[in-house]
């Protein structure tokens, strides 16, 4: 198969140790090497926008604000990955610092493993977006 791309995260620990993963598409799929942290498993956003509102947005879009647990982070549009300890997790998107094209779900993070969730933004400025396991 043919890679094609990676990222590269490093993540310190509150005892000040420091694990850094690489993740390799290839194919679609994800897969982690490196020093990471085996009690981790690792969540992909897949954040995208079609049809009107890709007009609307031109092509400087500036990417989602994704909230894991609560915790907003500029996200970009296409693969955001995230290293999270294994356990049930709150994961939410939406445009900009409104509420804008919110949507929210729980997922359940396995240690070891991959975990994909497709974010669709709205068409318009008053619709909720969409996030979900399957691409949208």
């Amino acid at each position: 198969m043919e890679t094609l791309g990676f990222a590269t995260i490093s993540d310190t620990t509150a005892q000040g140790a420091e694990h850094r993963v690489m993740a390799t598409v290839r194919g679609g799929q994800y897969s982690m090497q490196g020093q990471g942290t085996p009690a981790q498993g690792q969540l992909v956003v897949h954040a995208s926008y079609s049809g009107f509102a890709r007009v609307m947005a031109g092509p400087h879009a500036v990417g989602p604000i994704i909230l894991v647990n609560g915790q907003p982070t500029r996200g970009r549009w296409g693969a955001n990955v995230f290293m999270l300890p294994p356990g049930h997790h709150r994961i939410g998107a939406k445009l900009r610092q409104t509420a804008m094209g919110r949507a929210e779900v729980v997922v359940s993070v396995a240690p070891g493993t991959c975990t994909h969730l497709y974010y669709r933004a709205p068409m318009t400025a008053f619709g909720n977006g969409d996030l979900g396991s399957v691409v949208r």
